[in-house]
């Protein structure tokens, strides 16, 4: 139950992402944490989903550079070395628009 309002959370997040305007990268930096550890979520749908919200994401921030330093920081860096691990799998779908 708790998986599934995360993946139903997560999806909301997506949605309304392009509705933020300014405050968009503002609002992400709170997200950010959370949408990293959900990458190593055992449930598909919740890693899927954090995937897509990331991605859609860097296609809207104002500022790459706060997404890339957010995903080193939150995720490659990340103590937990599952969220670490998993993060690098998923680096280039994380942020194909940035890594063209």
């Amino acid at each position: 139950a708790v998986v599934s309002t995360q993946s139903t959370g997560t999806k909301l997040v997506c949605d309304i992402l392009p509705k933020l305007g300014s405050d968009l990268d503002t609002c992400m930096s709170f997200v950010m944490p959370n949408i990293m550890s959900n990458m190593a979520a055992g449930n598909l749908v919740l890693k899927r989903e954090s995937i897509k919200l990331v991605r859609c994401f860097s296609g809207i921030t104002s500022s790459t550079n706060q997404l890339v330093r957010c995903i080193i920081w939150e995720g490659i860096d990340n103590k937990d070395a599952t969220i670490a691990k998993e993060v690098i799998l998923n680096l280039t779908k994380l942020i194909p628009n940035i890594l063209q």
